[in-house]
This record gives C-alpha cells, structure tokens and sequence, in this order.
C-alpha cells in the first residue's frame, strides 16, 4: 500500500520541507488499489489474509498455486490462474508468498519479468531467494517495475551500503521483520512451549507442516 501510494517519497519531501502538489512530485504514478489487480504467488495462511485485505478495499485478487484446486481459490473470492504465466501478464502488483525450494528458488527472474505489466509493482516478504536481484534492478532500472517492496534478500544481513537497492526512491527496504509485533513475540513463545509439550506427551504439535509424516512411518 506504501508503494501505490508513493509514502516514502511523499515522507522525504515533507522532511526536507517541501510541500509540493502531487503533479509535481517527481516519481511514479500513483494508483488507486481498487483499481488494481493483485497477483499471489501460492494461497496459503499468509496469502489469503492477503488476499482478504486486497479485496476488502476493492482491489481484484488472482493467484498461482499448483497445489490448490480451482473450487479451493474461487471459493475464497480470488481468481484462479491455471499457470504462473496468467499471473504475470494480468497483476498490476505482484506479491510472493511461498517458501523457499528448489521449485520456487528465482520464480521472479529476467523471464518472468518481462512477461509482466509495465510499471508493474513487486512485492517480496516470503523468502530473499524466490527474487533473482539482478533481475530485479535491472527491471527497476529499465521501468519495467515501478517500485519493489523487500523484506528478504539472497544474501542476509543485506548491508552494502553501494547496492543500486540502496538508492531507489521506489523501493522500500526492511530487515526481515514483516512478521514483528508484540503480539507475535508472545505467541511466538507460547506456541514454542505448547508445541514441545504437545510433542512430549506424543500428540501431534498443532502446528506442523509435515502432519501425515507420523502416519508414513
């Protein structure tokens, strides 16, 4: 939201005591998000809380998620793209939230970056790999990608100071801390606990990713 409505630019005029009209206020074009079409790389929890904000302020949502069926997508009210192709060519806003492996490692790459909108917007908070980085700034720097919003990177913690990231107004940069609050520090260790003692007393932990593994064995 910060990237379609330019916050950061907005923010380092009025510190540097600028008031400027937005006609004059050099940068990218501001976009309404009703107007715009969300693109999810993978519909999981993360993902379709998303999805629930985007469509709640009007924005159109459609997703790529090979594992999910098309009655699981629509039903949420999110578009279903058959492949990953479909997403790019129609998302005004590409957002990536699946994890790292070797099938996702650089989804977003050179490739994939082409076949996506002009002045499209990308979004990662998933994990730094899923973006190849060169490819990014190169798209960045052509205008292909109007702005791009990280809180991962391929190589953490991302500190050099002389990376063309570093000096784009149009991007937005934080440290691996999409996540951080108050309340996800306490549930964070209360589900640590929950789940240890879930484990010792051979119930299932709540929160497993691998829950049919205990029936494999």
């Amino acid at each position: 939201m910060a990237l379609c409505r330019k916050l950061k630019i907005y923010d380092q005029f009025v510190h540097s005591g600028e008031w400027t009209r937005q006609s004059m206020v050099p940068g990218y074009e501001c976009r309404r998000i009703s107007t715009l079409t969300v693109g999810l790389l993978g519909l999981g929890r993360i993902a379709r809380n998303v999805a629930k904000a985007m469509l709640s302020m009007g924005a159109a949502v459609c997703t790529y998620d090979p594992y999910l069926s098309r009655e699981t997508v629509e039903a949420l009210g999110v578009k279903y793209c058959a492949t990953k192709d479909d997403l790019l060519v129609q998302s005004d806003v590409i957002s990536a939230n699946i994890p790292l492996t070797d099938e996702s490692y650089h989804i977003i790459n050179a490739d994939a970056i082409s076949k996506m909108k002009d002045s499209v917007i990308v979004v990662n908070t998933g994990r730094g790999g899923l973006v190849d980085t060169d490819a990014l700034v190169a798209g960045l720097q052509s205008g292909k990608i109007k702005a791009a919003g990280l809180d991962v990177y391929e190589v953490e913690p991302f500190h050099d100071m002389d990376h063309p990231l570093m000096k784009m107004d149009n991007v937005i940069l934080t440290n691996h801390v999409a996540y951080q609050s108050t309340e996800s520090f306490e549930e964070l260790q209360y589900k640590s606990a929950l789940y240890a003692m879930q484990g010792a007393l051979g119930e299932m932990p709540a929160g497993a990713v691998n829950r049919d593994c205990r029936e494999k064995k």
